[in-house]
């Protein structure tokens, strides 16, 4: 609930800014054989997710089965997100950048470059959205 608050009082005090809001997770997944990145947003077509998407998919981050979903998706578990359906700004995602279960997420977490590339990956995206602005 913190998070909304701060991100409302943001878009209060940069009325003309286009905010976008980005929480980044990973998943802790009973099934290990689950791995890589996966996308999820209140609307797949949102020019951010869909950004998000390319820019992970390019560099061959994204899991292999639903990589972008809508929250919430009940036919692949994909819970209510209550940071993306109560939040006001339109350009929202949530990143599961791996499973915590699975061995060779766990090390891409632990692993610099890795680490590094899904930040450039995430950079790249939000560039890109940028671009997009009157």
């Amino acid at each position: 609930r913190k998070r909304l608050d701060f991100t409302h009082i943001i878009v209060k005090k940069h009325p003309r800014k286009t905010p976008v809001f980005i929480s980044i997770h990973f998943d802790a997944l009973q099934n290990a054989d689950i791995e890589g990145v996966r996308i999820i947003t209140s609307d797949v077509s949102l020019k951010l997710a869909v950004f998000l998407h390319e820019d992970f998919r390019s560099a061959r981050r994204l899991r292999e089965d639903f990589p972008l979903v809508p929250s919430p998706d009940p036919n692949h578990g994909i819970r209510n997100l209550f940071i993306l359906h109560h939040n006001k700004i339109e350009q929202k995602v949530l990143i599961e950048l791996g499973n915590f279960s699975n061995p060779a997420d766990v090390w891409r977490l632990r692993h610099y470059p890795v680490r590094d590339a899904y930040a450039k990956s995430i950079i790249n995206a939000l560039v890109k959205f940028n671009r997009t602005l009157p």
